[in-house]
């Protein structure tokens, strides 16, 4: 059941997730699609192959329109579905942007860049945005001499491979 009803499909131009969990959902789905399924009971176990070919005719309807295509036709039956973005796609939705998850940092070597903002907001001082870390081992030697480590030591360290400095 899982295979038609709760996952994500291939469109002619992306990827859409839909999210059927109840009998009523996925009548609704398979309404809005165009296939017939007369088990839309989870509890269905009667024919075997049957869920292996709703799949087979699902994914072929899918492919035939874009997301957007599809999204329309699915909302429109209130069947709950999403299009799939890439990562660096989420930097320009305006969901994401409305939600409050991006946020502008002042990078040292790139400028202003835009990145996730903290998950979770808290009241007051809760999580707060600090900036970008520094380069990769840049700190090596600071850290290293915190430790106690002494300057030849260090030297030695970056000359045998152990760690690097930049």
């Amino acid at each position: 059941m899982r295979s038609v009803y709760f996952r994500t499909y291939a469109t002619r131009d992306g990827w859409l997730a839909v999210a059927c969990g109840s009998p009523s959902l996925r009548r609704r789905f398979a309404t809005a699609v165009g296939f017939d399924d007369p088990h839309h009971g989870a509890d269905f176990d009667g024919d075997e192959g049957h869920y292996e070919r709703v799949e087979q005719v699902a994914e072929e309807l899918f492919a035939a329109k874009t997301t957007a295509e599809w999204e329309a036709i699915l909302e429109g039956a209130g069947v709950p579905v999403s299009d799939v973005k890439f990562p660096m796609e989420l930097l320009d939705d305006p969901q994401v942007e409305a939600n409050g998850m991006l946020v502008d940092i002042d990078h040292p070597e790139l400028g202003r860049i835009r990145a996730m903002a903290p998950p979770l907001s808290l009241d007051a001082d809760g999580f707060q945005v600090v900036g970008t870390t520094p380069r990769f081992a840049s700190e090596t030697r600071s850290i290293l001499l915190g430790l106690g480590y002494d300057d030849a030591a260090i030297d030695a360290f970056v000359a045998e491979g152990v760690t690097r400095e930049a």
